[in-house]
C-alpha cells in the first residue's frame, strides 16, 4: 500500500512540473504559484487518505476493510477534483503556448477525477463475501485508480523558459521537485 501512496505522491510533482506553459492572463509567476500550490494541496491530500487507508488495512473485518477503502478512493476523488479547480482558477499565463498548456493540465485532471468517480463505484461494490474475492476486486479498483492517475503523467513540461525560470524561483515548487 505504501508503494500506492509513493507513486499517487509522484505523480502529483510530476503533475506541478508539467504545468510549467501557458497563455495570456497571469503573469508566469502567478500561474506557477497557482499550480504548485494546488498540487501540493492534492499531494497533501493523497497522502494523507494514503496514511488513513494504511490504518484502516488493519481491520479484520472485510466490511469494515471495504468502507476504508471506499473512503480512500472517494478521497482521491475529491481531491483531484478540487485541484481540478484550483488549476482552473489558475487562469493562463501570459506567455507562449500559455493557452493550450493550461487547458491540457486542467482537462487531465477533470478526466482523472471521472475516472475516478467510477473507480469509487467500483469500490462500493466490491464483495466482503469471501477474502479471495475481495482481494479480487480490490486489485481491479487499484489498477483503475492507478491508470486514472497514469494519464497525469503523461503531461509533458513545455519548453517554456519563463515558466521553468518562475517553477525555478518558486519554493513551492521546488518543494514538490524535491520531494519535500
Amino acid at each position: 500500500m505504501k508503494r500506492i501512496v509513493h507513486t499517487l505522491a509522484l505523480c502529483g510533482v510530476i503533475v506541478a512540473l508539467s504545468a510549467c506553459g501557458g497563455s495570456s492572463g497571469v503573469s508566469a509567476a502567478s500561474y506557477v504559484k497557482s499550480v504548485c500550490t494546488a498540487a501540493a494541496t492534492w499531494k497533501n491530500a493523497i497522502i494523507t487518505a494514503g496514511q488513513k487507508l494504511e490504518f484502516g488495512l488493519n481491520s479484520k473485518s472485510l466490511p469494515q476493510t471495504k468502507a476504508n477503502y471506499v473512503q480512500f478512493v472517494q478521497a482521491l476523488e475529491s481531491a483531484t477534483a478540487h485541484a481540478a479547480n484550483q488549476l482552473a482558477a489558475a487562469g493562463t499565463p501570459r506567455v507562449s503556448g500559455g493557452k493550450s498548456i493550461a487547458s491540457t493540465i486542467v482537462r487531465v485532471f477533470n478526466t482523472a477525477k471521472t475516472n475516478l468517480g467510477h473507480a469509487a463505484s467500483e469500490a462500493a461494490s466490491i464483495p466482503t463475501t469471501s477474502k479471495s474475492a475481495f482481494n479480487a476486486a480490490t486489485n481491479k479498483v487499484q489498477n483503475d485508480v492507478r491508470n486514472s492517475l497514469a494519464q497525469m503523467s503523461a503531461v509533458t513540461p513545455a519548453n517554456n523558459p519563463p515558466l521553468r525560470t518562475a517553477a525555478a524561483n518558486d519554493s513551492t515548487c521546488r518543494n514538490l521537485a524535491s520531494g519535500a
